[in-house]
């Protein structure tokens, strides 16, 4: 007798849950969400984000151009989606355009032993 008393609440609950709007949009948009995601990544992965990305390096001792250019290489020969582009720029103002990143290092900077 107690366990279909018990039975009957249990269902009444389940009914009362599964007929609420939250459930029934939930019960539909959970799947799509999780495959759309499946589709979606992929395809944003080829797209690649479409824009160059500025770095600025300012390098008083010098050394970082030439590590900073093979490593550019290396990565342009592995990637061929999107390439990176290696400019040094001597004699301007970096804070004329608007950059991504930034990198300084002076010319007082110590020397690391490799």
């Amino acid at each position: 007798m107690f366990f279909s008393k018990l039975l009957v609440i249990a269902y009444r609950e389940y009914v009362a849950m599964v007929g609420t709007k939250a459930f029934i949009f939930s019960l539909v948009m959970i799947p799509i969400l999780m495959f759309g995601s499946i589709v979606l990544m992929p395809t944003l992965q080829k797209i690649g984000g479409g824009r160059t990305l500025k770095i600025i390096v300012a390098d008083g001792t010098g050394r970082l151009m030439d590590t900073i250019i093979a490593s550019a290489d290396q990565r342009n020969e592995s990637i061929k989606r999107s390439k990176m582009q290696v400019e040094s720029v001597e004699d301007s103002h970096p804070f004329i355009t608007a950059q991504d990143f930034w990198f300084f290092e002076p010319s007082d900077a110590p020397e690391l032993d490799d």
